[in-house]
């Protein structure tokens, strides 16, 4: 059965041109040219410690820049949360990629 096959390969491609006129796509090369977007990231954390258990938790924003991210970050501190302390609240700006 392999021989048969491997004997009726070149007829087989011969007859189906469109293999033969199909160009390989080069995956690796444009992966190796795609540069990483610079971005910067606004993480919001809070801590809580109810009846001895401390949990904590964050979220994550894309910000435009290092200055937006830092008024941004200001402000989660400065605004009131009901059952939040303002003690418990912090942010970090991190500059990372896309």
């Amino acid at each position: 059965m392999k021989r048969l096959f491997l004997l009726a390969l070149p007829a087989l491609l011969a007859s189906t041109p469109a293999l033969a006129e199909v160009d390989p796509i080069e995956i690796e090369s444009f992966a190796v040219q795609q540069a990483p977007i610079q971005q910067v990231y606004l993480l919001l954390m809070t801590q809580s410690n109810v009846r001895g258990v401390k949990s904590s938790a964050h979220s994550t924003f894309p910000m435009p820049d290092i200055n937006q991210c830092e008024k941004e970050g200001k402000r989660w501190k400065a605004t009131a949360i009901d059952g939040i302390n303002d003690n418990d609240k912090s942010y970090y700006c991190v500059k990372g990629s896309k």
